[in-house]
């Protein structure tokens, strides 16, 4: 019971304001964490406490529906943040919370792609929401992830998504973060 105490602490407010990451600059920083091996690795120990979250959102998941959900998540906070700006330390706990609110509310009657397109407006990043989610249908083309944790694995890259649009912003792609 007392962790549902603090999650009640926890604050759900939205992202800042930022500019869109979209278009080409997108596509070259998807592009530059899948081809950079030392990037990746940064980005793998930085993001470790929220990968490590992740995977406890839920334990059905198997090793490649979770490996697959790692994946994607790195390259998408990747585009966003080549490296997590050391100002701004990640909130796996909030981004949890988040991913509980959005699991419980769910699509109901709103159509899946209506469902989708709300819950990639609220990351406040929804090309990168997008292209996450496409990587993830790509998976389970593959048949890498099962089709009944599509939509949960989806928003739980949204999640990511949405706590790492609360990191400094900074779409320079000649800038460090």
């Amino acid at each position: 019971m007392e962790a549902d105490d603090d999650n009640d602490e926890i604050s759900l407010d939205p992202p800042p304001t930022q500019p869109l990451l979209e278009g080409d600059l997108l596509k070259q920083r998807i592009d530059a964490v899948v081809a950079s091996p030392a990037l990746w690795n940064r980005l793998e120990i930085r993001l470790g406490d929220l990968l490590e979250e992740m995977a406890e959102f839920d334990d059905s998941l198997n090793d490649d529906e979770l490996q697959s959900l790692f994946t994607v998540t790195i390259i998408a906070l990747g585009a966003m943040h080549a490296t997590v700006p050391k100002e701004y330390d990640p909130d796996p706990y909030r981004m949890s919370v988040w991913y509980e609110e959005e699991i419980a509310t769910g699509p109901a009657d709103e159509k899946m792609a209506e469902y989708m397109e709300t819950l990639f407006a609220k990351t406040a990043q929804p090309k990168v929401a997008s292209a996450a989610a496409g990587m993830l249908a790509g998976y389970a083309e593959e048949k890498k992830i099962r089709d009944e944790k599509l939509e949960q694995l989806i928003t739980a890259v949204c999640a990511a998504i949405w706590e790492a649009a609360h990191w400094p912003v900074n779409l320079n792609p000649e800038a460090k973060n």
